[in-house]
């Protein structure tokens, strides 16, 4: 009987370090999920210095092929959001030098 008890307080004991090493698995399995969705968040993105722009339809716009002298499109950035008129880029370095 004391053998038995004894290898039962073993298999206590595996089990129950089996179980917290499982639980510490997904805990850190559930923080890189976790930072993974925070790097994909758009907001985030904005964060880092880019801009969401959207053309008068509401649509992103990837490409400035896409985009037609005088269209106006919306910005939107980290705080605050802007619009805008599009020019042709020779047309914009000629009125100023900013780049």
């Amino acid at each position: 009987v004391k053998q038995q008890m004894m290898h039962v307080a073993q298999l206590q004991q595996r089990l129950s370090a089996s179980f917290n090493q499982q639980i510490q698995f997904q805990q850190q399995h559930l923080l890189r999920l976790s930072d993974s969705l925070k790097q994909l968040n758009p907001h985030a993105v904005l964060e880092r210095g880019f801009a969401f722009v959207q053309n008068q339809h509401g649509a992103l716009v990837t490409d400035s092929k896409n985009l037609q002298k005088n269209e106006l499109i919306k910005i939107t950035f980290a705080k605050g959001q802007a619009l805008a008129a599009i020019m042709p880029p020779d047309t914009a370095t000629k009125q100023s030098s900013l780049f």
